[in-house]
């Protein structure tokens, strides 16, 4: 797979990063996605969500080793809601909070280090 944003970036490099990093990687994304959509700059917002779409690819691509095939339906579900999030802009604002506290909420080490939002 060929990525737009992460060019220098392999599945093979990818998975050298721990489990949590790369989930705090994606999060990092979303939470840029939050101020494009509290600063209104569609812009920031999709670049933002186009990074973290990617990511979520290479974390899939790079394997998922360690977890479920439950954890992996629950993961891609999130991937389908998120680009659901991406072409449909109309509720950014009342959905961006709940959207990233459910990703936050995939993973029990993410979870615990009870991020503010």
């Amino acid at each position: 797979m060929n990525f737009k944003f992460h060019t220098g970036l392999t599945p093979e490099r990818w998975r050298t990063f721990s489990w949590d990093k790369r989930l705090l990687n994606i999060a990092a994304e979303l939470m840029r996605a939050k101020e494009g959509v509290k600063w209104r700059d569609e812009a920031i917002v999709r670049g933002s969500l186009e990074r973290a779409l990617e990511l979520i690819d290479l974390t899939v691509e790079a394997g998922m080793e360690g977890k479920t095939p439950e954890f992996l339906g629950e993961f891609l579900r999130f991937r389908e809601v998120l680009a659901g999030f991406y072409i449909n802009p109309e509720k950014r604002e009342e959905e961006i909070d709940p959207l990233i506290l459910v990703f936050f909420d995939l993973d029990p080490v993410v979870h615990n280090l009870h991020l503010q939002i």
